[in-house]
């Protein structure tokens, strides 16, 4: 959902098709997420007159959330790396006998 706002920060609205392809996620997965933001008033949309393309738009509520939510999105690689860092050495030296072509 955060990609999904920063991906309409800055934009004065965006079609579902563009925004699909922005964002790499398939339409009827984006159609999912934009329901959800829209029922929390994240989003606004535009619904064209023939009411098969539309606008999406970052709704005041949308920007202000986004804003508080960029610090805390930024400090969580930090974080990961704090909680995964141990696991991941340990996981590392325990897996000696993996080998790739095993599995083909």
């Amino acid at each position: 959902m955060f990609r999904l706002l920063r991906s309409l920060e800055g934009t004065e609205g965006i079609s579902i098709k563009d925004l699909a392809a922005r964002t790499s996620l398939e339409r009827s997965t984006l159609g999912s997420n934009l329901r959800v933001l829209e029922k929390q008033n994240l989003i606004e949309t535009e619904v064209a007159q023939d009411k098969r393309a539309g606008h999406i738009r970052l709704a005041d509520d949308g920007r202000a959330t986004l804003q508080a939510a960029i610090p805390l999105w930024r400090q969580l690689p930090s974080d990961l790396s704090d909680l995964i860092a141990a696991d991941a050495i340990a996981l590392i030296t325990f897996w000696p006998i993996w080998r790739p072509h095993t599995y083909l």
